[in-house]
């Protein structure tokens, strides 16, 4: 089988003849750029690789851009329209029992507006929640490195297989012999050493919704401030529909984090800059290892001293 160098992960472009991991890094860095490698010919074009390591490798590699179905039972319907040759997919009448007809598509970057967080909208959720700018700012450093999106105009997203294992137990889905041949998607405890950081992160997500789409996007943490999957119910109707507004604006991913203060009763935690009441409670009970609201405080402090007084 051929690989799909848009789907690859580091590990498996490093593999290639002729391709080390600097070369993979720049591969990964270019399909984070332009969304996607359209043409075998564009890896040519790529810093390291000349036209005898492009001869080494060009047989063992293929480039696809298929994407899953949209979510759907034999019952519901889809209504597709077709807008500049992409596919847009609007569900009605979702129903969670028809999971095992189901397919998935993720949303199309192409049809979607992607638009960065700006400073009045800051401050304007600011003084809606008294909260201070700062802290708001702090907790986006930290989660995401300021930014909501990669390059392509995918949502920065780090999936997390223990939560899927969590989460496909709660379905009650046999995923024993997914489990075995896939252990870097699904595991029981949390750790680190499965990340891949990036666009290489939507290689495990896409693995996962194979097994169990709803399952798979409540697994992952989404946007500007990483708000898990699971939690979609504190601003939409379905997971499905919280992914979709991950795709749109950093505007939407400001609503889904204050929603999801709303529903924790975080707000006085974040008026006080409670940062360890916060970091339990966003962060899980082992963000004092993480050093979460430390780093919370260090980067309200840098934010905090640059305001105009």
């Amino acid at each position: 089988m051929k690989l799909n160098v848009n789907t690859a992960s580091l590990k498996e472009l490093e593999d290639l003849p002729g391709i080390g991991k600097v070369t993979a890094k720049r591969i990964l860095e270019y399909i984070d750029e332009k969304g996607s490698i359209k043409e075998i010919e564009e890896l040519r074009s790529i810093k390291g690789i000349s036209a005898t390591a492009f001869r080494k490798f060009e047989h063992l590699i293929e480039v696809k851009n298929e994407r899953k179905g949209i979510l759907v039972s034999i019952k519901d319907f889809i209504v597709q329209t077709i807008e500049d040759n992409v596919e847009t997919i609007k569900v009605e009448d979702f129903k969670k029992e028809s999971i095992n007809t189901t397919a998935y598509r993720l949303p199309t970057i192409k049809l979607l507006k992607r638009k960065k967080l700006d400073i009045d909208e800051i401050y304007a959720v600011s003084k809606k929640y008294e909260i201070e700018a700062a802290v708001i700012q702090s907790v986006i450093k930290i989660e995401s490195s300021g930014s909501g999106f990669l390059k392509s105009g995918k949502p920065k997203i780090l999936f997390e297989g223990h939560i899927f294992y969590k989460e496909l137990k709660k379905v009650k889905v046999d995923f024993s012999k997914f489990m075995k041949a896939n252990p870097s998607i699904v595991y029981k405890n949390w750790t680190r050493k499965h990340y891949k950081g990036g666009s290489a992160e939507y290689s495990r997500l896409e693995k996962a919704i194979e097994l169990h789409p709803e399952a798979a996007l409540k697994s992952a943490s989404w946007g500007l401030f990483q708000v898990m999957g699971f939690n979609y119910s504190n601003s939409h109707d379905s997971v499905f529909d919280f992914v979709e507004s991950m795709y749109q604006s950093e505007n939407e991913h400001l609503k889904v984090f204050f929603a999801f203060i709303e529903k924790n009763n975080l707000t006085k935690a974040l008026q006080k800059k409670d940062w360890d009441k916060f970091a339990l409670k966003y962060n899980g009970p082992s963000y004092q290892e993480n050093r979460y609201a430390e780093r919370l405080a260090a980067s309200y402090k840098r934010f905090k001293s640059q305001e105009f007084h």
